[in-house]
């Protein structure tokens, strides 16, 4: 692309915001919207001329700092640099951080300039400190750490944002800035999605820390229980995971996902007897697949 395409786009964006000003209705969501336009059309120039504006009439609007990290990753990544030419020196001024490539994140999906990476993190940093009942911002700061490979980092923002979030009494906000009206049902299901996925990477360190912190806020919770011990018994620390499934079915026995976890454990330390009686309380209790399950078990022990 030439200078002049370039200065004309620039010229083009510019003129498009001055009109939506001059009547009057260049409001926070009409810059999200004209923003999100430009990144269905993969125009990161006109995203940053958006920004540039948005930043200068509403500096603390809650989504400008979300999509100024989208903006930030978006240009960083490395394979949709454009090179620099001797005959267009200009372009450099309209991004000069593009000029030199410092060292890079190398992830699953590609490579990320590593400034670009540092730079979309303090967008989320100033965001998370701004609003913090912006449970999202953490949420994509987890997810973006988890991408990198940082998986140690997941625990503190995420953890931080459950002794934050969840000792205040804020009406947690999503990223459209409409409230959370479960936000322990959304905060367990986040928690869980991240667990899960760090399963899925066999960091069975990370994801135990991670679900024993939000252990400490909802100890009752069947399903973070039942992670807790998946994980423990991918560890094959059968003894702990008897223990602790039995001290929970004690509290509440009602709670066929726990039932169905102990008999799995018995079947695999070979304690046959406990686990025929307890998959016989899943095919009483269990739902469908749970019965399923626990009859293939059943059949495999006869």
């Amino acid at each position: 692309m030439t200078v002049k395409r370039q200065l004309a786009i620039m010229i083009k964006h510019y003129l498009l915001l001055i009109g939506f000003a001059m009547m009057g209705n260049l409001n926070a969501q009409n810059y999200e919207k004209i923003f999100l336009k430009h990144v269905e059309n993969q125009d990161t120039m006109g995203q940053r001329l958006v920004l540039a504006e948005w930043v200068s009439q509403f500096p603390l609007n809650p989504s400008f700092y979300t999509c100024c990290y989208d903006y930030q990753m978006r240009v960083g990544r490395i394979d949709s640099l454009p090179r620099p030419r001797k005959s267009e020196p200009l372009l450099w001024i309209i991004d000069d951080s593009t000029a030199i490539l410092p060292e890079a994140y190398e992830t699953i999906t590609g490579k990320y300039n590593a400034y670009r990476v540092t730079r979309a993190f303090n967008c989320l940093d100033i965001g998370i400190a701004d609003n913090p009942q912006r449970f999202d911002m953490r949420v994509l700061k987890a997810n973006t750490m988890i991408q990198l490979g940082e998986y140690f980092r997941v625990n503190d923002v995420l953890c931080d944002a459950l002794e934050h979030g969840l000792q205040t009494d804020f009406a947690w906000t999503n990223r459209a800035g409409k409230p959370i009206k479960k936000p322990i049902d959304y905060t367990i299901r986040e928690v869980r999605a991240f667990t899960q996925e760090l399963l899925r990477r066999q960091d069975t360190v990370t994801s135990e820390q991670l679900t024993r912190c939000a252990l400490k806020y909802f100890p009752k919770n069947t399903a973070l229980n039942a992670d807790l011990a998946r994980i423990t018994m991918a560890n094959k620390e059968y003894k702990f995971t008897i223990k602790f499934l039995s001290d929970n079915l004690q509290e509440n026995p009602s709670q066929p996902e726990l039932i169905e976890l102990l008999a799995d454990c018995y079947h695999h330390t070979g304690n046959r007897e406990n686990a025929v009686r307890f998959y016989q309380k899943v095919l009483k209790e269990g739902n469908k697949t749970q019965k399923a399950h626990a009859n293939k078990r059943l059949q495999e022990l006869r």
